[in-house]
């Protein structure tokens, strides 16, 4: 947003901008809830069970916001000017595209849905 500013270029025309500032907010609203959840016992879901079934989505939530994380991280590095202009191709393909691919399927294999009771 600061080097949008110094260019005097507009905001949010992209996708890596639009998925950057929904992440923004996004990732505030998880501290929030995550926060809220475990803080004083659960007190402001109104206490222990309460929380935990707050918990879960906000688990739930957490591994959405991150695949569009990464998601952003790519859109900002493989596909934009920027990245076109400091990195081979090779590079943007490896750093971009395949070391975020990598990572989502590694932290997506250690996902427990048995955890968080979804049906019960």
């Amino acid at each position: 947003m600061y080097n949008k500013r110094l260019k005097g270029s507009g905001h949010f025309r992209t996708w890596h901008g639009t998925f950057g500032i929904l992440c923004m907010v996004w990732l505030l609203l998880q501290v929030v809830l995550g926060g809220g959840s475990v803080w004083f016992n659960g007190a402001a879901f109104g206490g222990g069970a309460r929380a935990k079934a707050v918990w879960k989505y906000h688990r739930l939530s957490g591994y959405l916001l991150f695949f569009f994380l990464l998601l952003t991280v790519n859109l900002g590095g493989a596909w934009s000017q920027w990245g076109q202009r400091n990195f081979s191709y090779t590079m943007r393909l490896m750093v971009f595209v395949v070391s975020p691919a990598s990572i989502l399927t590694a932290v997506y294999s250690r996902i427990r849905f048995s955890k968080m009771k979804f049906l019960t």
